[in-house]
């Protein structure tokens, strides 16, 4: 698994979030359907079937667009991993403020 994190070009400024992985993949058909409401895609590979309710990806991708950005999703298909991509727009930071990453305790 491999993630990257950078800034797109402009005019508008995006930070690009990037999960990569060398897993089951997904087929091209599916590309969308995992953005589904209660989605749940079978694959004959994998070993037992996956928990959860299919929400998590329409969840995630609704938060990303209430914030103006998108979640997608990118594979070569099955066998092949799959990569997702995060784009959020980038604001200035405020006067005086801080720009990049700010972690309160």
């Amino acid at each position: 698994m491999a993630l990257s994190v950078h800034a797109g070009p402009s005019p508008v400024h995006h930070v690009i979030v990037r999960v990569m992985d060398d897993g089951i993949g997904i087929a091209e058909h599916d590309l969308e359907r995992i953005f589904h409401r209660f989605e749940r895609l079978d694959h004959p590979g994998r070993p037992a079937a996956a928990g959860g309710s299919g929400i998590g990806l329409t969840i995630a991708r609704g938060i990303a667009r209430a914030h103006g950005g998108d979640i997608t999703a990118q594979s070569a298909g099955l066998g092949k991993g799959a990569t997702f991509t995060l784009r959020l727009p980038q604001e200035p930071a405020p006067e005086g403020g801080m720009s990049g990453h700010q972690v309160s305790r």
